[in-house]
């Protein structure tokens, strides 16, 4: 199950439509809410990979937010199986990180309340990863934009910066593509439609002219009727004046 997870994110960011990738990410987010414990378990896995930004199967953080995965996660801190929130603390660390405000403001208040209900939770298990996770999530700094930089990062957290820069430099070409293709596919459905009005317009101008023309050579080379007239010529009849005898 994990793999095929794995292998479903690999192919996710490559795929040619955005419709493509959506289809594949609402799969993987589909996850989180399944009967199966063990299958949102795969979720959170998954999501942990997509985080790290690492190849083969890491994506960028905006590719991750866009796709609705985090709106997948959060409800998590309060599933029913204390497992899979043991698995949400450990993972509240690395969502925190990828947030910038104000855009993931929404997000971070989300984070918040995940935090309060895992720190208050009733499994002792629960607490104590909670507990542990707590104090460094608190000295995560939240960027108040997407350009900024982080003070004191560690040599991982700048190589994860610089994967991260990667991958987003890959979507882009990705999409840049797309868009290509969909202005060339608009570009000859425009060129075919005025090629069809074009052979349209040459063959109602040949209906329209042909009668005209074929009624005009019969009309010309129609011969003139013959005059004939009925019955024998009347004789001129001549009025002289006779001599007087």
């Amino acid at each position: 199950k994990r793999a095929a997870a794995r292998m479903a994110l690999c192919c996710a960011r490559r795929l040619r439509t955005a419709a493509q990738r959506s289809e594949v990410c609402a799969w993987v987010a589909a996850l989180a809410s399944h009967p199966s414990f063990q299958m949102r378990l795969v979720f959170l896995d998954t999501l942990r990979q997509l985080i790290s930004a690492a190849p083969p199967a890491g994506c960028s953080r905006q590719f991750l937010k866009t796709h609705g995965m985090l709106e997948a996660f959060f409800p998590l801190s309060i599933d029913k199986v204390a497992n899979v929130r043991i698995q949400v603390c450990h993972l509240l660390l690395p969502v925190k990180r990828i947030l910038t405000l104000p855009g993931d403001s929404v997000s971070l208040e989300q984070l918040y309340s995940a935090q309060r209900a895992l720190k208050s939770d009733a499994d002792v298990d629960v607490r104590l990863a909670m507990d542990i996770i707590d104090l460094q999530l608190s000295n995560v700094e939240v960027l108040r934009d997407a350009l900024g930089a982080r003070n004191g990062l560690s040599p991982s957290e700048r190589e994860a910066e610089a994967q991260d820069a990667e991958r987003v430099a890959e979507e882009d070409a990705i999409m840049q593509a797309e868009l290509g293709e969909r202005i060339e596919k608009v570009k000859s459905s425009a060129n075919e439609m005025v090629e069809r009005a074009r052979a349209s317009r040459t063959t109602d101008h040949n209906n329209s002219s042909a009668p005209t023309s074929t009624t005009s050579s019969a009309r010309v080379s129609r011969p003139a009727p013959k005059m004939t007239m009925r019955g024998a010529p009347a004789k001129a009849t001549t009025y002289g004046l006779g001599s007087r005898h």
